[in-house]
């Protein structure tokens, strides 16, 4: 069955990163995925962290751009590539010094009267020049489909799928993340099996509350679960809010299977 990470930008968010970092290992995780609070901290404060604690971070989101603005990531957005060069670079080196082998580069939310291609062409362009670094750094870097930011320009399985064969890098893969997968497509066994020479990370959350991946939704976690065995072998996103926030119940979680 697969191993699960800790989503730290859902989980125990009620306090700050750091005391997240504790709580998670108290939860009995030991790989966490981070979104943007790193960025808040120098990283090698919260690379000591996570070593105080046990955990090894396995993703983290490129920086989100001005939030106040309305910025959800740059890399798809015309006009900003200074802005996402500077922001990959920041994200390249927290993972550098965090030993995370995942960035999750963000497109952005497609401005007014911005044709899709033409986000498309700077996101490809901007993507050829960060598969450089990432092969040089030993990274992966990873484009999921999002289906909750209205005019986010990576919002479906094909624009993935097309940025991914334009740029041509095996450093840079799918991330399916269940939740969005069954709200924009659905089919998600064999989404999975279609795409896994491309799958470079997973993510999971029950459909349609976005709580524990269990028996109360629509979404056959068991068998799912068996289908990621077949043709994944990394850690799982747990990115989903916990029905309590204080004390999350993890019994969902299968146990491992024995070798």
């Amino acid at each position: 069955m697969p191993k699960f990470s800790c989503n730290l930008g859902f989980f125990f968010n009620s306090v700050p990163l750091l005391q997240r970092l504790e709580k998670a290992g108290a939860a009995g995780f030991c790989a966490v995925e981070l979104a943007f609070d790193q960025y808040e901290h120098d990283p090698q404060i919260v690379a000591n962290a996570c070593a105080q604690h046990g955990l090894h971070v396995e993703l983290i989101n490129t920086p989100k751009g001005n939030w106040e603005e309305g910025e959800r990531g740059l890399a798809a957005i015309p006009g900003k590539e200074e802005e996402f060069w500077a922001a990959f670079t920041q994200a390249v080196t927290y993972a550098k010094a965090l030993s995370c082998p995942k960035i999750h580069v963000m497109s952005g939310v497609v401005p007014a009267a911005v044709s899709a291609d033409a986000c498309h062409s700077v996101l490809v362009s901007n993507l050829q020049r960060a598969v450089k670094v990432a092969h040089k750094e030993g990274l992966m870097l990873t484009l999921e489909p999002i289906s909750t930011i209205p005019g986010y320009y990576m919002s479906t399985l094909q624009r993935a799928q097309r940025a991914i064969e334009d740029v041509d890098s095996p450093v840079l893969k799918y991330q399916f993340d269940v939740y969005h997968a069954q709200r924009t497509q659905g089919n998600l066994a064999q989404t999975l099996r279609d795409n896994k020479d491309i799958l470079g990370h997973i993510q999971v959350a029950g459909v349609p509350g976005r709580h524990e991946p269990d028996g109360a939704n629509e979404v056959n976690f068991p068998f799912l679960f068996r289908v990621m065995d077949d043709v994944y072998d990394g850690f799982v996103g747990c990115e989903y809010t916990p029905t309590d926030a204080a004390n999350p119940d993890l019994s969902w979680q299968p146990a491992p299977t024995s070798t």
